[in-house]
């Protein structure tokens, strides 16, 4: 009887696995996810909104003006991810599984950078789609004044 060689598991550099542990733990803590999902949500809504409204200026600049309310949501989240293990014994765990400090931050600001690159361009692209459907105007684009 042959025995067929087991494959070794695939070898991660400590980077690495901080990196992935970090994502992990921003995929599935229920405020970090729910404040992620509010960055593309809350900037696509205050756009329609703003470029619904009866302001006089270009409505354009009304839409990507709810931006600003997805970046207040981005620093949030931003935050969250930085102080959400201090409330306990979290960053002492932190440092035990990664020794070195400098490492699990590094890995803990590429992890929130990744996530909210993500969620900044679809918020972006939603809110370029809600300026269309306000305007009324299927072409419209930054940079068209109207």
């Amino acid at each position: 009887m042959t025995t067929s060689p087991t494959a070794a598991p695939p070898a991660f550099s400590p980077f690495a696995a901080a990196v992935r542990a970090e994502r992990l733990r921003i995929r599935t803590l229920r405020s970090l996810v729910l404040t992620l999902a509010l960055v593309p949500l809350l900037t696509a809504a205050t756009a329609f909104a703003y470029a619904n409204g009866d302001s006089d200026g270009d409505p354009l600049y009304n839409a990507f003006f709810g931006v600003m309310f997805g970046q207040l949501t981005a620093l949030v989240l931003g935050t969250l991810v930085v102080t959400g293990q201090l409330a306990g014994d979290g960053g002492a765990h932190v440092l035990l599984a990664v020794p070195r400090r400098g490492r699990a931050y590094a890995a803990r600001l590429l992890a929130t950078a990744t996530h909210l690159l993500l969620a900044g361009l679809l918020a972006g692209v939603l809110t370029l789609l809600c300026a269309r459907l306000a305007t009324g105007d299927p072409e419209a684009g930054p940079g068209d004044a109207t």
